[in-house]
């Protein structure tokens, strides 16, 4: 975990948390509707210029995947039960690649294997616009 707080500009705070709040608040300000939980923090280098009542960002690792690409979910279809993407060629040409998919988190896919670093990806299906033009 790590703690930028506002007031201590300079520093980066490390910890763990120590306490999760076995119950939710609800926020009804906005929708949909947050539920908020409170946490305690344990600080490996606690700082004598924190004081209670300062607001801080927290940034909370919940799993990390080495060795993974990171493709837009986008750049991600379904073809006969397989999981492929279309890797641009010169000349408008395109490949479809086999890709094994590690996570999805939202607009992003952690690709395992079946892809190198840099390579372009179309973001529509471009067999699609192939027989649309036929």
């Amino acid at each position: 975990m790590r703690v930028h707080v506002d007031a201590v500009p300079d520093t980066e705070f490390v910890g763990e948390i120590a306490e999760i709040s076995p119950m939710a608040k609800s926020d009804f300000s906005g929708w949909p509707i947050v539920r908020n939980f409170d946490i305690r923090m344990k600080l490996n280098n606690p700082d004598t210029r924190l004081k209670p009542g300062m607001s801080a960002s927290v940034r909370i690792a919940v799993d990390s995947i080495k060795d993974a690409l990171i493709i837009p979910a986008d750049a991600s279809f379904q073809k006969s039960g397989r999981n492929v993407v279309y890797v641009a060629r010169s000349g408008g040409r395109f490949e479809e690649r086999n890709i094994e998919i590690l996570k999805r988190n939202g607009g992003t896919i952690a690709v395992a294997s079946g892809l190198k670093p840099g390579e372009r990806l179309y973001t529509k299906d471009p067999t699609l616009q192939t027989e649309e033009k036929k």
